[in-house]
């Protein structure tokens, strides 16, 4: 990644790791980047890490659609399983 912007909306996904969600441009696009960050050693902040995903933002519409899709069939199949994850109090996870 050329560089890294500091997430818009984060996720805890446990004590060490946070998924951060951003948009970078990289290679004249821009992305939708998801990305584990971990805790740092030491426990001050935290950095990305190469676990991730990343989409062109002109796919974000159909990603979401399928993400909406997908909370649906999670909730008719597993009632109250879907909010397992919590949202960071902050924004940045760094």
């Amino acid at each position: 990644m050329s560089s890294v912007n500091p997430p818009v909306f984060t996720l805890v996904k446990n004590h060490w790791e946070k998924i951060g969600f951003a948009v970078h441009d990289y290679g004249g696009h821009r992305i939708v980047d998801m990305r584990v960050w971990t805790r740092r050693k030491g426990g001050s902040g935290f950095l990305p890490t190469r676990k991730g995903i990343c989409i062109p933002l002109n796919q974000l519409k159909a990603f979401r659609e399928g993400l909406e899709l997908l909370a649906k069939t999670v909730e008719t199949a597993l009632p109250g399983e879907s909010n397992t994850y919590r949202r960071d109090a902050g924004n940045a996870v760094h």
